[in-house]
């Protein structure tokens, strides 16, 4: 369901920032990963480590971001 996982790290002089982007084909593949997600809540350990993770990270957002539907007028030399 998840195509592709990428991940970004950036300093901005002492703040410390990694990004996590995961790719979908599509919404609905989203909504599956989702799904998936909370049937793992369900477990107590694994529920257990995941907020842990509040400990040591600051999660800032999460959102849904798409291509354009049409193209705007940018585009690369050479293509």
């Amino acid at each position: 369901m998840v195509r592709e996982v990428r991940w970004y790290y950036s300093a901005v002089g002492d703040v410390y920032t990694l990004e996590n982007w995961a790719a979908f084909d599509d919404e609905a593949a989203w909504g599956e990963y989702r799904r998936a997600l909370s049937t793992l809540k369900a477990d107590d350990g694994w529920e257990s480590q995941r907020v842990s993770q509040d400990e040591w990270w600051e999660f800032l957002d999460t959102r849904i971001v798409t291509d354009l539907p049409a193209r705007v007028g940018f585009h690369r030399q050479g293509r």
